[in-house]
């Protein structure tokens, strides 16, 4: 017995409309399901970034001053600890009504 579930809504012109509830519920359930793959999209470029940007720079300024290996290695440091501090920024809410992705 398959019963579907029906509740009532009134249109501007105050027509009844039926809606089905099982498929309204469907819909809430896909648009959560999206939000919550952006938001870990999201968080996964905040954190790559200042990780790859730090690695570019110091790519950059050690063929532009030849200082091999030294500058990319500060360039790698500034970013993990650019990237850690995210992290913490992240993991840590702001105000009690937030709360972290994790």
């Amino acid at each position: 017995m398959d019963k579907k579930r029906t509740a009532y809504k009134i249109g501007k012109n105050f027509e009844i409309d039926h809606i089905d509830v099982k498929a309204q519920n469907e819909k809430k359930t896909k648009k959560t399901e999206k939000n919550m793959l952006a938001k870990y999209v999201n968080v996964g470029y905040y954190l790559l970034t200042p990780l790859l940007g730090g690695v570019f720079l110091g790519i950059v300024l050690d063929n532009a001053f030849h200082t091999k290996p030294l500058l990319t290695l500060i360039g790698i440091g500034v970013g993990t600890l650019s990237t850690l501090y995210n992290l913490k920024k992240l993991a840590t809410p702001s105000s009690e009504k937030e709360k972290p992705y994790a």
